[in-house]
Protein backbone atom coordinates (compact mmCIF):
# COMPACT_ATOMS: atom_id res chain seq x y z
CA UNK A 1 0.00 0.00 0.00
CA UNK A 2 1.05 3.27 -1.21
CA UNK A 3 1.29 6.33 1.05
CA UNK A 4 1.51 9.96 0.77
CA UNK A 5 3.86 11.70 2.51
CA UNK A 6 2.08 14.76 4.60
CA UNK A 7 4.38 17.56 5.35
CA UNK A 8 3.24 19.05 8.50
CA UNK A 9 3.02 23.13 8.13
CA UNK A 10 4.61 24.62 10.91
CA UNK A 11 1.93 26.88 13.62
CA UNK A 12 3.16 29.96 12.55
CA UNK A 13 2.44 29.21 8.53
CA UNK A 14 -0.71 28.36 10.08
CA UNK A 15 -1.16 31.26 11.89
CA UNK A 16 -0.40 33.20 9.20
CA UNK A 17 -2.89 31.92 6.89
CA UNK A 18 -5.20 32.36 9.43
CA UNK A 19 -5.09 36.07 10.10
CA UNK A 20 -4.77 36.34 6.58
CA UNK A 21 -8.47 35.05 6.02
CA UNK A 22 -9.51 36.81 8.54
CA UNK A 23 -8.44 40.30 7.31
CA UNK A 24 -9.95 39.09 3.20
CA UNK A 25 -12.97 38.40 4.79
CA UNK A 26 -12.80 41.74 6.91
CA UNK A 27 -13.26 40.26 10.17
CA UNK A 28 -17.25 38.74 9.22
CA UNK A 29 -18.68 35.59 9.22
CA UNK A 30 -19.38 34.80 5.76
CA UNK A 31 -23.08 33.19 6.01
CA UNK A 32 -24.62 35.96 8.17
CA UNK A 33 -21.73 38.92 8.56
CA UNK A 34 -21.26 39.04 12.32
CA UNK A 35 -18.27 39.71 13.26
CA UNK A 36 -16.31 36.66 14.31
CA UNK A 37 -12.29 35.02 14.30
CA UNK A 38 -13.17 32.30 13.69
CA UNK A 39 -11.57 30.06 11.12
CA UNK A 40 -13.44 27.23 9.45
CA UNK A 41 -12.00 24.55 6.81
CA UNK A 42 -14.14 23.50 4.37
CA UNK A 43 -12.40 20.21 3.91
CA UNK A 44 -11.75 18.72 7.18
CA UNK A 45 -8.03 18.02 8.31
CA UNK A 46 -9.14 13.93 8.04
CA UNK A 47 -10.13 14.29 4.69
CA UNK A 48 -7.56 16.71 3.26
CA UNK A 49 -4.45 15.96 5.37
CA UNK A 50 -1.86 17.57 2.83
CA UNK A 51 -3.21 21.29 2.70
CA UNK A 52 -6.33 21.58 4.60
CA UNK A 53 -4.37 24.90 5.98
CA UNK A 54 -4.21 26.10 2.38
CA UNK A 55 -6.23 29.47 2.16
CA UNK A 56 -8.58 28.47 -0.11
CA UNK A 57 -9.80 25.83 2.10
CA UNK A 58 -11.17 28.45 4.90
CA UNK A 59 -13.34 30.83 5.62
CA UNK A 60 -14.78 32.79 8.13
CA UNK A 61 -17.21 31.69 10.51
CA UNK A 62 -19.02 33.43 13.40
CA UNK A 63 -19.90 30.89 16.65
CA UNK A 64 -23.58 30.16 15.46
CA UNK A 65 -22.74 29.49 11.75
CA UNK A 66 -20.20 27.29 12.45
CA UNK A 67 -21.74 25.53 14.80
CA UNK A 68 -24.52 24.93 11.93
CA UNK A 69 -21.17 24.01 9.73
CA UNK A 70 -20.08 21.22 11.88
CA UNK A 71 -23.98 19.60 13.16
CA UNK A 72 -25.22 19.75 9.25
CA UNK A 73 -24.34 17.10 6.62
CA UNK A 74 -20.97 18.09 4.91
CA UNK A 75 -23.14 17.43 1.63
CA UNK A 76 -25.48 20.18 2.93
CA UNK A 77 -22.82 22.47 4.06
CA UNK A 78 -20.32 22.38 1.78
CA UNK A 79 -22.11 23.63 -1.61
CA UNK A 80 -23.62 26.75 0.44
CA UNK A 81 -20.27 27.93 2.23
CA UNK A 82 -18.50 27.39 -1.09
CA UNK A 83 -21.13 29.77 -2.51
CA UNK A 84 -21.28 32.49 0.80
CA UNK A 85 -17.15 32.08 -0.19
CA UNK A 86 -17.85 32.90 -3.83
CA UNK A 87 -19.80 35.80 -3.07
CA UNK A 88 -17.67 37.94 -0.12
CA UNK A 89 -14.47 37.08 -2.69
CA UNK A 90 -16.66 39.48 -4.89
CA UNK A 91 -17.85 41.82 -2.46
CA UNK A 92 -21.53 40.72 -1.62
CA UNK A 93 -23.36 38.74 1.06
CA UNK A 94 -24.48 35.33 0.88
CA UNK A 95 -28.23 36.94 0.95
CA UNK A 96 -27.56 38.32 -2.53
CA UNK A 97 -26.39 34.82 -3.59
CA UNK A 98 -30.20 33.65 -2.81
CA UNK A 99 -32.21 33.37 -5.93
Amino acid sequence: MMTVPVTKPRPAEIEIAREWIRQFFGGRCIRCQKETRIVHELEPRSQRPADYWEISNQVLLCAECHTWAHDTPSIVVLPILLRCQRAAMEGRTFEDTVV
